[in-house]
Parts: structure tokens; sequence; C-alpha cells
């Protein structure tokens, strides 16, 4: 019998951004620089409102509670960070999450 696990929304920054890096490594990227703190230079937390959706065919209702991380972050596999850069990360794609932005860091 499959057991059923049940998803818990991430509620503190570090568990966040500790959920951001473990994705990065299954998506080909690390994150640099970053601490947790108000003030942090390099990756920063927004914390906005809960979405909802439904799954499947059982038309469960499921919440989400929505993050945007701004930050730096390294390649560290091209290939896997292309296909993630498609696909998306975590479990909410269907509803708008884990979609990844980038832009070259700006050198001095």
């Amino acid at each position: 019998m499959r057991k059923i696990r049940r998803r818990v929304e991430l509620r503190t920054d570090e568990e966040k951004i500790n959920w951001l890096k473990r994705k990065g490594e299954d998506a080909g990227f690390r994150l640099t620089d970053v601490r947790i703190k108000e003030a942090v230079e390099n990756a920063v937390v927004h914390s906005s409102s809960k979405q909802f959706g439904r799954r499947g065919r059982d038309d469960k209702k499921m919440t989400f509670g929505a993050v945007v991380f701004e930050g730096i972050l390294q390649v560290t596999d091209a290939e896997k960070f292309r296909e993630s850069l498609k696909t998306g990360i975590g479990t909410g794609k269907a509803y708008g999450f884990g979609l990844l932005s980038i832009a070259p860091v700006k050198e001095d």
C-alpha cells in the first residue's frame, strides 16, 4: 500500500532558502553568498499571499505558500540548468510556481 505524504508549507526564511538549495542541486545550480538576515545582500525572500488550486480526479483543495527568491546563483551543470529553466522546479508548476527568471550578473 502506498503511503500518502502530506506537503507542509515552509514558514521560515531558513526553511525556504534550504529548499531552494536542495532544488538547485537537482536543477544544475548552487546559491552563492546566501545569508538569512533581515538585510540579505544577495538573496531575499519575499512572502506573498497563499494561492489555491484543485488536484486531479478527487478534486481535493491544495494550498500553496507563494515566495519569490532574488539572489545570485552559479550554474554547476549547464544541461540540467537549461532543462530546469524550461520545466521549472518544485511541485506547483501547474499553478505558476517554480518558475525561474535569470539575468547575467553585472560586473563592475
